[in-house]
């Protein structure tokens, strides 16, 4: 219902844009708790006196929605004698969720600081599986903001000083000790594409070489996606370059592609493509490989040592409600079965079947008040157990 509300809501404000050239002179925000009124108001690119544009408006929610602090938005119009008040009511998402990663360790995401609409993560390196112990193995703490105090402007800052970090799994003989600064800042071009420029510099050391240092330029564009529940299709994209300069120079590059179409009711399938390119002598911190959501899972993903890797996904998901019925809503879903087949083209020298490596795993999301889990099953070269939090 409120999405028909919103819906009638924006037919209403074309009328009026077609037939008045009246301004807004006021804006009125509801529902927030927590995000500054001045952050809401940089987002929606409200000056006083600006004329009743649908456009520009429409454009407005869709930036509110792509912000990630918001579930839902909606938009109304109240006459005042010649001029109008503009009415944004807000429904704002769990801003609080906690952190936990085999390799990071345990720790807490706060993706709106103080209403500013800032994301902060800060992490505790603090135990090992194999054998199992409690150390302390380090910290990681990080600042980032897609839209700036509200402005076009996207910055990070990351700090990670981790001690103890294993390649490939958590039994692997080969230990790192890792401290890595990250620093850029981007642009945002519209509701939904930017960019963002970061420097990142690395110390690196292991049981069997000297320190190593690296220093590396890359450049990060985003297309983010806007869900609404109208929408059947939709996509969105990423493109990821790095260079190494100074005593290392190497090249590394990614793209990553993905559509959504919802097939009959909230019944969907998604299509993922990732490719990753290494060139040149790219440190084995830097190199890119199949990991975190693009990771070929049933594989060890790090053993990978090629210069060019394509992937290949597929998702196709049921949402659920509490009882186990077909979700009408993606608001009142809770449970997501998503039935997952993967197929990697690994680039070594001579392209074989052996270059194809399959998978297959069957997968839930479970939505909680701290976001998504996904405890994910898998059989691809062996089989294994993965458990993602988003």
């Amino acid at each position: 219902m409120k999405k028909i509300i919103s819906y009638l809501a924006l037919i209403l404000l074309l009328s009026i844009s077609v037939f008045a050239v009246n301004s807004i002179v006021a804006v009125q925000i509801r529902g927030n708790t927590s995000t500054k009124k001045f952050v809401i108001l940089n987002l929606i690119g409200y000056t006083k006196g600006m004329k009743v544009n649908i456009d520009k408006l429409a454009m407005a929610q869709n930036i509110l929605m792509s912000s990630g602090l918001f579930s839902n938005v909606y938009m109304n119009l109240k006459a005042t004698n010649d001029n109008y008040v503009l009415i944004v009511s807000v429904e704002e998402k769990n801003h609080i969720s906690p952190i936990f990663d085999l390799e990071k360790g345990i720790g807490i995401r706060e993706n709106d600081l103080f209403g500013l609409g800032i994301e902060s993560e800060v992490s505790l390196r603090c135990f090992n599986l194999s054998p199992f112990k409690i150390f302390l193995g380090g910290y990681s703490f990080s600042l980032s903001s897609q839209r700036t105090f509200g402005t076009p402007f996207s910055f990070k800052v990351a700090f990670s000083d981790l001690k103890k970090m294993w390649w490939s799994d958590p039994w692997s003989e080969f230990y790192y000790d890792l401290t890595r600064t990250t620093a850029g800042i981007g642009y945002m071009l519209n509701g939904d594409l930017g960019f963002i420029v970061s420097y990142t510099h690395e110390d690196v050391s292991t049981s069997t070489t000297a320190q190593l240092s690296v220093n590396a330029i890359s450049l990060n564009i985003h297309d983010y996606p806007v869900q609404t529940e109208g929408k059947r299709t939709y996509t969105w994209w990423n493109l990821y370059l790095e260079r190494g300069f100074d005593n290392i120079k190497y090249t590394v590059g990614a793209v990553n592609a993905n559509l959504y179409h919802r097939i009959i009711g909230q019944i969907y399938y998604r299509l993922g493509v990732y490719g990753a390119l290494n060139l040149g002598d790219a440190p084995f911190t830097r190199k890119l490989y199949f990991g975190d959501t693009y990771n070929l899972k049933g594989y060890d993903s790090k053993e990978f040592d090629s210069h060019f890797m394509l992937l290949l996904e597929t998702r196709i998901g049921v949402p659920l409600t509490s009882s186990f019925g077909i979700s009408k809503s993606p608001e009142l879903s809770v449970y997501t079965p998503e039935l997952i087949p993967q197929l990697a083209l690994i680039g070594y020298k001579n392209i074989t079947l052996e270059s194809f490596k399959p998978s297959i795993g069957l997968g839930v999301k479970i939505n909680t008040p701290f976001g998504i889990f996904e405890p994910e099953v898998f059989y691809g070269k062996e089989l294994g157990f993965y458990f993602e939090m988003k």
